[in-house]
């Protein structure tokens, strides 16, 4: 049965990164940003209002699919947040939460160093808001800490 590993945390807190570092050969991985960058032909984040609908789609279809995988292939989900409707499609899997701790000042400055990140429309600011207004409401007390270092 497949075992579903789901990473969130900031914008920048290092997600794709850890999933890049620990995933194996064989495993499956969600990118939300690398999904959204295939279906938009390169423009990164631009037209996110217009095909968020779609790449939630993909999302659905690979947590169907994962669910009649009798494997033990490992699919990693890269959220920000894993809300409660998320939560709600994996529940009765063997799930693993993880988050990026690391500080909403530190992923500015990342983003900021980033040419790519600086440049696009994405609102961060409102991001990061919406992200700790979801620590402070407890939806990362299911999820082991992980440090980048």
């Amino acid at each position: 049965m497949a075992v579903f590993k789901v990473v969130s945390g900031f914008p920048a807190s290092g997600k794709s990164t850890y999933v890049k570092a620990n995933k194996g050969k064989e495993d499956v991985v969600f990118d939300y940003d690398e999904i959204m960058l295939a279906l938009t032909n390169g423009e990164r984040w631009h037209s996110y209002e217009s095909v968020h609908e779609y790449v939630l789609g993909i999302l659905d279809s690979i947590i169907t699919t994962a669910k009649l995988d009798k494997s033990d292939r490992v699919v990693w989900l890269i959220r920000s947040v894993p809300d409660a409707a998320f939560c709600e499609k994996l529940k009765s899997e063997a799930v693993r939460y993880y988050y990026m701790n690391e500080t909403a000042a530190t992923c500015f400055e990342r983003i900021n160093k980033d040419p790519v990140r600086n440049l696009s429309e994405k609102n961060y600011g409102s991001i990061m808001l919406s992200i700790q207004q979801s620590a402070k409401k407890g939806v990362f007390s299911k999820c082991e800490f992980i440090n980048n270092e």
